[in-house]
């Protein structure tokens, strides 16, 4: 342990000094260690550091989780044995990688070989089923006849269960003995319950000392990284916590906690590292180039120190993949929802605009077709049929993907045809475009272009790692270079940039919510861009590519006639100057309507003009519970024509 950094196990004295009132559940320990479990309260910060170290749980500790306990159990006829497990479902001991269903021990097989040659007939194969400790909720059953009461009492026996007292009455102990089937008789199976068995939650409270009120097993996944954050009265035992999270959950390779606040303006804090799983890295043992070393310089295992987190995941979200240093971007996967939710709403639900899919998307949406159908099935055969969703929280824009996906399968011939593309419009598609100030890594640009057609979209963020990484996700999620265009500069000087240059701006995406409702003075002055150039060019394409793919020269200028009143019905004086819709995230109270005052306050105060609920379509959305006494908004407002009239905010 000396050669991974960390300082010898020695028992520290505050807690050999404590006494049996600190550890209530003292266990033995290999010499010349004793830590009890849980762990005393009166250890300080550092001595329970050095105490419970990253690597004593395994070295030390693991032995401590080994138990047995003894489970009730039936004995049952092994051909019935699929029948009395849909029968006693509820009633079936449920642990964690284990079954329900053993072989009788020695002692027992000897027992009733013994009872099948005394009656003279061939003894039946059996089999145990292992049961619940205890019925919860408890079952009330009759009172008991001698104790001479009347009425019912309550019990937890898990004898006492309706449908297993009815069967041992029928064919088990007290029965008439007519069943064709073997008895089914009352029994005990030993579980041997180890460190492997036991959730987060039972191994923390093993740990953990009763002043810590609230078990810490709960985390935030991104990619295979954990993110928990610890309150004050557990980090002393920091360690154990972070290899336990990462113990129980195989698909995690590291555990991060948060030990500081947002506070600098790239939205990134500071945190430790408390687990991971080692890393092979190689690393240069010395000695000439030709030296035969047994090493071979080859890779070695070694613990990042804290200021080599190496923390960069990759993260899948709306069909999309995205990489990213969690140590110094920001992501936070409990705004899935909301990254949908608004790429939904720019996108829109006009035909063809959601691009076709590939093969492996494809493939992919058809798995879950057919495992939802199974399941269906199944609910119908049972006779419990109910509302079955999209996990995925489809609301139509998927149904398209899945037809393509049972297209592409093959013909009637059985041969494999090309892929399905998506439905052509017979008009050419009105572009979105879209400004995203505060990017990030890219979770509404990127799905807008990778999965949207005639979408633009402008991302920018400050942080110079955070836009290398959106470059990089564009790549990864084949986003046209001529669809998602990649700045890096300030969020006030990139709308206004924008502005200068002409861009008419259909969505403004401010996902800052510390401070976004204070960016909106990049509005003020604002010139509302024209659209007339661009929609009345779009017009003509489709007006020429209606006359050359038309069947008959009447159909031809009937079609070719109507595109222009549909389209260019739009350049008109009030549409040249477009407004956009501003999508701006905030923090705010609990309270309904005094959140939806303050945030929409704190956004006309930063416009310098008045929102009218109407006229600029304002409309509050809560986005999710942060805390007990706050929650995250979004505004959504058209801009108001009353910012043009502002003289410009000077940013210099």
């Amino acid at each position: 342990m000396a050669g991974n950094g960390e300082p010898p196990l020695a028992q520290p004295p505050s807690l050999a000094n404590s006494g049996a009132a600190d550890s209530p559940l003292p266990l033995p320990l290999p010499k010349p260690l004793a830590l009890p479990l849980p762990a005393p309260s009166s250890l300080t910060s550092s001595a329970a550091a050095r105490a419970y170290a990253p690597s004593l749980l395994h070295s030390r500790l693991l032995p401590m989780f080994d138990e047995t306990t003894v489970h009730p159990a039936l004995i049952v006829p092994a051909r019935r044995t699929a029948e009395l497990r849909k029968k006693l479902g509820h009633v079936l001991m449920r642990r964690p990688r284990m079954c329900d269903v053993y072989k009788l021990t020695p002692e027992e097989e000897a027992d009733a070989a013994a009872a099948a040659a005394a009656e003279g007939s061939a003894r039946a194969e059996e089999r145990k089923l292992a049961l619940i400790l205890k019925l919860d909720p408890p079952v009330p059953v009759p009172a008991a006849a001698a104790a001479g009461r009347d009425g019912t009492t309550i019990t937890d026996d898990v004898y006492s269960d309706p449908a297993i007292a009815s069967l041992l009455s029928e064919c088990g102990d007290g029965g008439d003995g007519g069943s064709p089937f073997p008895a089914v008789r009352r029994s005990t199976h030993s579980i041997a319950l180890a460190y492997g068995h036991l959730t987060v939650d039972r191994i923390l409270r093993r740990i953990l000392p009763p002043s810590v009120r609230e078990v810490p097993s709960s985390f935030e996944a991104i990619g295979r990284l954990a993110h928990v954050n610890l309150r004050e009265e557990a980090l002393p035992y920091r360690y154990l916590i972070g290899r336990a999270v990462l113990d129980r959950n195989v698909g995690l390779d590291v555990v991060v906690n948060k030990i500081g606040t947002i506070e600098n303006e790239y939205r990134t804090f500071p945190m430790e590292v408390l687990a991971r799983r080692p890393l092979a890295r190689k690393v240069d043992v010395g000695g000439d180039a030709g030296a035969d070393d047994a090493a071979e310089k080859d890779a070695v295992m070694r613990e990042p120190r804290g200021d080599d987190l190496e923390l960069e995941v990759e993260v899948r979200e709306e069909g999309c993949r995205f990489l990213l240093d969690f140590a110094r971007v920001y992501w936070n996967s409990r705004l899935a929802g909301e990254h949908r939710r608004l790429v939904r709403l720019v996108a829109g639900k006009q035909p063809g605009r959601e691009k076709a899919l590939n093969r492996k998307q494809q493939k992919a949406r058809k798995k879950i077709k057919d495992r939802k159908g199974k399941k269906r099935k199944l609910e119908e055969k049972d006779g419990t049929m109910g509302n079955t969703t999209d996990d995925g929280g489809n609301d139509g824009n998927g149904a398209n993907g899945i037809a393509n996906a049972d297209a592409s399968v093959g013909n009637a011939s059985g041969e494999r045809g090309p892929p399905a593309a998506s439905p052509l419009p017979t008009v050419s598609l009105p572009r979105i475009v879209v400004a995203d100030a505060m990017a990030g890594v890219g979770p509404f640009s990127v799905p807008l272009t990778s999965r949207y057609n005639a979408v633009t979209c402008h991302a920018n963020d400050l942080n110079p790692t955070s836009y290398r990484y959106l470059t990089e996700n564009a790549e990864r999620n084949k986003c046209s270079s001529l669809d998602l265009l990649t700045y890096n500069m300030d969020g006030r000087a990139f709308l206004r940039r924008l502005d200068e240059e002409g861009v008419a701006l259909d969505h403004v995406l401010m996902n800052l919510p510390a401070s976004a409702p204070e960016f909106l003075d990049a509005f003020r002055g604002y010139s509302f861009p024209h659209k007339t150039r661009a929609v009345v060019a779009r017009a003509d394409e489709a007006r020429a590519a209606q006359k050359e793919d038309g069947a008959a020269a009447g159909k031809e200028d009937e079609e070719a006639a109507a595109i222009p009143a549909a389209i260019t019905t739009e350049t008109s004086e009030s549409s040249r100057r477009h407004r956009p819709v501003v999508h701006v995230h905030c923090f705010g109270p609990k309270d309904t309507k005094e959140a939806e005052k303050e945030a929409v306050g704190r956004c006309e105060t930063a416009l310098g003009c008045q929102l009218d609920g109407d006229t600029d379509q304002v409309k509050v959305h809560v986005v999710r519970d942060v805390s007990p006494r706050k929650n995250m908004l979004c505004v959504s407002f058209k801009l108001p024509w009353g910012v043009r009239e502002l003289e410009k905010a000077d940013f210099s």
